[in-house]
């Protein structure tokens, strides 16, 4: 296994929209390894292939190493597969998570979500599943299946708020 180096803000690969994976076989299983380590490494809850500069429908999220904060402790990892996921449902009742993303580093605003999603998808042994995320577990699940869509979680911001966040970003980017 090995890390991954994330793509960040404004790569245009980040914009991609990701191809479905047509055979799980190991160099998939490898990719999901090191991207398990990529996340564990940088304290993200999840993180999707096209971050890692792969544009496949797959993405993964650490959904036991939530605290009650939303943030990863990383005590107690468990690790969830999602390969070629749709979405099936999402709840009328919303949510507002204070957000931010490994691609993004130090950027984080306030985003209004679904309470719940409903996904299906297929795991790394190639059996489909679904899951009902609830609460943060249901925002990851829209936030990484959006990176899948070439999208960001700052594209929910009004554009004044957006230009004004990467505007700090990109300062603060520009200075690190």
């Amino acid at each position: 296994m090995s890390i991954l180096n994330i793509v960040t803000f404004p790569d245009s690969k980040l914009r991609e929209k990701s191809k479905e994976i047509e055979k799980i076989d190991e160099n998939i299983k490898k990719l999901v390894d090191d991207m398990i380590e990529t996340m564990i490494e940088n304290k993200g809850l999840g993180l999707a292939a096209i971050q890692v500069g792969v544009p496949l429908r797959l993405f993964i999220i650490d959904w036991r190493g939530v605290g009650e904060d939303g943030e990863n402790d990383h005590k107690n990892h468990d690790i969830k597969v999602f390969i070629n996921p749709r979405i099936l449902n999402l709840e009328k009742k919303f949510i507002m998570e204070n957000e931010g993303c490994l691609s993004l580093p130090d950027l984080r605003a306030d985003i209004e979500r679904y309470y719940i999603a409903e996904v299906e998808a297929f795991d790394l042994s190639g059996k489909k599943f679904k899951l009902k995320g609830e609460d943060i577990l249901g925002v990851a699940i829209q936030h990484e299946y959006e990176h899948l869509e070439g999208k960001l979680f700052i594209d929910k911001l009004s554009p004044v708020k957006r230009r004004f966040l990467l505007k700090e970003y990109k300062k603060k980017r520009k200075n690190d």
